[in-house]
């Protein structure tokens, strides 16, 4: 549920391990996600425009799963994905518009191991840039395959709820606030009256 806007590179993990989900990645400068792990991330349903790079992974041991997440228009030469390592399990992930008409994946490491299904790649292209020195093993989509994601997705909610009353320490419990007085009473009673309402 969150969203990176024009940031450097979005979520890096050197060490550790993430999960991304819901999330949007919008302009990133360097990559929405770069990924060194010794423990096994994930992306789920995550939406990606307009960045340089999507993910950047050179996990030596984990691998990653990118499941059913869309990402368009990204600038780097070196593709939206860019894998050496670990396997790279990749499910109903959808890639729009590349910059070069070249396949979104680059492989930067011999031997590496992908494990696809039911991805999509506008125009109907190569998943996979230089496929042979790859293992790319393609599992059969089943029945269902997931929707397209949209790219107006957003996850951060435009409205909010204000709360029927609100308890003011200084104007309603004669809090100063001034960082001298002791407010600690004021505070209490504002805390109890919102406990009691």
């Amino acid at each position: 549920g969150c969203e990176f806007y024009r940031c450097g590179m979005a979520i890096e993990d050197v060490h550790g391990n993430f999960y991304a989900r819901n999330s949007r990645f919008e302009g990133s400068r360097v990559a929405d996600l770069s990924m060194q792990s010794e423990h096994s991330s994930s992306v789920r349903r995550c939406v990606s425009t307009g960045s340089r790079q999507f993910l950047d992974m050179h996990a030596s041991v984990s691998p990653m799963t990118v499941e059913s997440c869309v990402v368009n228009g990204w600038t780097g030469a070196d593709g939206a994905v860019k894998v050496g390592g670990a396997p790279l399990i990749l499910i109903d992930t959808f890639f729009l518009k590349a910059p070069d008409g070249k396949a979104p994946i680059l492989v930067a490491s011999r031997d590496q191991r992908i494990l696809a299904s039911a991805n999509r790649v506008e125009g109907g292209g190569a998943l996979v840039r230089n496929p042979v020195v790859a293992k790319i093993y393609e599992i059969p989509a089943g029945e269902d395959t997931a929707p397209r994601p949209s790219l107006d997705e957003r996850f951060l909610g435009v409205n909010i709820s204000i709360p029927g009353k609100i308890f003011d320490a200084r104007r309603d419990f004669g809090a100063r606030g001034d960082g001298k007085t002791d407010d600690g009473e004021a505070i209490q009673k504002t805390i109890d009256a919102a406990k009691a309402f």
